[in-house]
This record gives structure tokens, sequence and C-alpha cells, in this order.
């Protein structure tokens, strides 16, 4: 059987510093290597919000960053909102959909 953490890192597709899952997960009240148990929905609520404590993190960091004339390629936060909306939805959670976040790609 997986671990919580295993479960959660393969489920989000993405590479995470160990520290950030693992602190995240803590806040949910999750072991990050606590055995994933489909049955108990309060460990299934918990790693769904956990999820979209990840995407919140995911929204923060640059997808890519070139050095050579300085090119920083942001994540699709659209996308990843709306991915955690109904992620939160599922739960009766129901935050504003409105973005905090700022598109600078097209400052000067």
């Amino acid at each position: 059987m997986s671990t919580v953490k295993e479960v959660i890192v393969s489920m989000m597709g993405y590479k995470f510093p160990d520290a950030t899952v693992n602190e995240i997960l803590s806040e949910h009240g999750l072991s990050p290597s606590e055995t994933r148990d489909t049955s108990i929905e309060e460990q299934t609520k918990a790693m769904d919000l956990s999820r979209a404590d990840l995407i919140d993190f995911l929204i923060t960091q640059p997808k890519t960053v070139k050095e050579l004339d300085y090119q920083l390629t942001q994540q699709d936060a659209d996308a990843l909102l709306a991915i955690r909306r109904g992620i939160l939805l599922k739960w009766g959670i129901d935050e504003d959909p409105t973005s905090s976040f700022t598109d600078l790609s097209n400052t000067h």
C-alpha cells in the first residue's frame, strides 16, 4: 500500500520540495508516512485540501526560467485555480472565484 505522501505527489504530477509536501500534509493532520486508506472520508478530505494548498504553492512558482535574455514563464494560474476551486467545492468550501494572482508577463 502507498503512503499519503506518495499518493499526493503522484496525483499532482509536479515536483515539490519534500519539506513543502510534508508541511502541507501535517497542516491538514496527515502524516506523510501514513498509509492511504480510501475508506476514511476524513483522510480523503484532508488530502484534497492538501492538493488545493499545493496548487496555491504551484501558482507562485515559475514554470520556466531562462538565463540568457532573462525570460520567466508563469504557470497557467486560471486553469490551476479552476482545479483548486473544484476540489474545494467538493467539500462545500466556496471561495470567491476571483484570483489575487497578477499576471506580470505583459508589463514593462
